[in-house]
């Protein structure tokens, strides 16, 4: 039996991620996918969503009403 294995490169596996840029890197207007809710200090954030009629989505905190 004759087999034969293919070797791959680094880049040849890698190529169907996604890589995020460093923030210096990034393009001009460029939004991370997510950004981390700052901690409360009396209670723990409990997340709500709505959209606005320009079609913004807003992130808010149904118990200090607290936007992101």
């Amino acid at each position: 039996m004759n087999e034969t294995t293919e070797q791959t490169t680094p880049t040849d596996r890698d190529a169907g991620y996604l890589v995020t840029p460093a923030r210096k890197h990034a393009p001009e207007g460029y939004r991370p996918p997510y950004q981390l809710v700052p901690e409360a200090f009396d209670h723990e954030h409990r997340l709500d969503c709505y959209v606005t009629a320009d079609e913004h989505e807003i992130v808010y905190c149904t118990l200090c009403g607290t936007e992101w």
